[in-house]
């Protein structure tokens, strides 16, 4: 039924997206599986909304600032999502059967293509629409473009989908930690080069910082999982229940836990003391989020363009190219056509807002100023997107017809 779904979509039986504007997703007969559809896309976003309310409520209230939130982005980077992205890789593989390895394989191939797709409109947005603007809000906007929130979103959003669904949400997990295996990598690696470039200089400078950051924790856990799940000794040692190291390896799923909750504070923490910080900050820096005092801020430059220009990339191009692309896929490649949780999880990845870990690793470097910045502009991103994400997860669960 998946594969009759992309074909209706592809033919306009079935909600299109819209040409021109992403805030205008197709509207749907009003029937009691439409209406289910909707209940549960709007479920999810609220439910996303609720959990930051928490950590906007903590920054108000002076439990967190902004050493507490970059203490807790280390642990966020050096524990617990290593320990997450280890975990899920680590028992997927080992759980997979030898036919499904293939296509389990290859997501982290689909989040490479992803990003590519994703950093090079942002690299032409940032050339030629934004040319002028300064260079940290040309890097700003290409991370923004390129790296979508891949991680915290889409695991809360499948657990709210498929919350009466125990097999669904852990074959919906599985597949996003997949996808993780790619994007990881590349956005500790390539992605925290160009955002941070720091000293770097030269082709060869740039190569020799990207090798660098490589090797982190975040992508030697995704390494390490995917090893242990493709070798039978490592297998029986620390993934089988009866594993000599089994008890580590629940102490790990145990730890993989905190990811979710403490990302989202961070990111809530971020986005409640942004405004406060960049207004403190903005005669010091030019107001650009950059230490360079009395640099003038041009247009280009302010916060409305920024989200215009992001908001562009993540809700029109990126949604309409991929989502088009997958129902060419269900078209051609059988395994995935019979798979509407899989159709419905490369869709959800498809139109998710950009990467709360960019504040991360801001927090990391200690940039302070260009965090703030950087967390104004996801604040504005995230909350005018909500419906639009709604909108956009209506339309996956439609197409793919998973609750169906």
């Amino acid at each position: 039924h998946t594969a009759a779904a992309a074909v209706r979509w592809a033919r306009g039986t079935a909600p299109t997206l819209p040409s021109s504007s992403p805030s205008a997703a197709a509207a749907v007969a009003v029937t009691p599986e439409t209406a289910e559809i909707l209940t549960t896309s709007a479920r999810a976003v609220a439910k996303l909304v609720s959990s930051c309310g928490v950590g906007v409520v903590a920054r108000k209230k002076g439990i967190l600032d902004e050493n507490v939130l970059q203490m807790m982005s280390r642990l966020i980077f050096y524990v617990f999502q290593p320990c997450l992205l280890f975990v899920n890789v680590a028992e997927t593989i080992a759980s997979a059967h030898s036919s499904q390895l293939a296509l389990l394989l290859s997501l982290p191939l689909v989040a490479l293509a992803q990003i590519s797709l994703g950093l090079l409109f942002g690299v032409i947005l940032s050339s030629v629409v934004f040319r002028r603007a300064s260079s940290e809000s040309r890097r700003q906007l290409t991370m923004c473009s390129g790296f979508a929130n891949s991680g915290p979103l889409p695991f809360m959003f499948a657990d709210t989908v498929f919350s009466s669904h125990p097999e669904m949400l852990a074959s919906a997990n599985a597949y996003i930690s997949l996808y993780l295996l790619g994007w990881s990598p590349l956005f500790w690696s390539l992605g925290y080069t160009v955002l941070c470039p720091g000293d770097v200089k030269g082709l060869r400078g740039f190569a020799s910082t990207l090798a660098m950051r490589f090797n982190s924790a975040p992508v030697m856990a995704s390494i390490l999982g995917l090893v242990v799940g493709l070798a039978p000794p490592l297998r029986e040692l620390i993934v089988s229940p009866t594993g000599l190291l089994s008890p580590v390896f629940e102490a790990l799923r145990s730890l993989a836990g905190g990811y979710l909750p403490l990302a989202i504070i961070v990111l809530a923490g971020s986005l409640a003391g942004s405004a406060a910080t960049a207004s403190a900050t903005a005669t010091a820096t030019g107001g650009d989020g950059t230490d360079k005092p009395g640099r003038a801020r041009g247009l280009l430059d302010s916060l409305p363009a920024q989200v215009l220009g992001v908001m562009a990339v993540r809700f029109l191009l990126m949604p309409l190219v991929v989502m088009a692309a997958i129902v060419h896929a269900s078209s051609v490649f059988p395994a995935v056509a019979a798979d509407p949780v899989l159709v419905f999880v490369l869709m959800l990845l498809a139109c998710m807002p950009s990467a709360q870990n960019l504040t991360v690793m801001l927090q990391l470097e200690g940039r302070t100023r260009e965090a703030a910045r950087v967390a104004r502009l996801l604040f504005a991103t995230y909350s005018l997107s909500t419906p639009i994400i709604a909108l956009y997860i209506a339309k996956a669960l439609a197409v793919s017809g998973v609750l169906l």
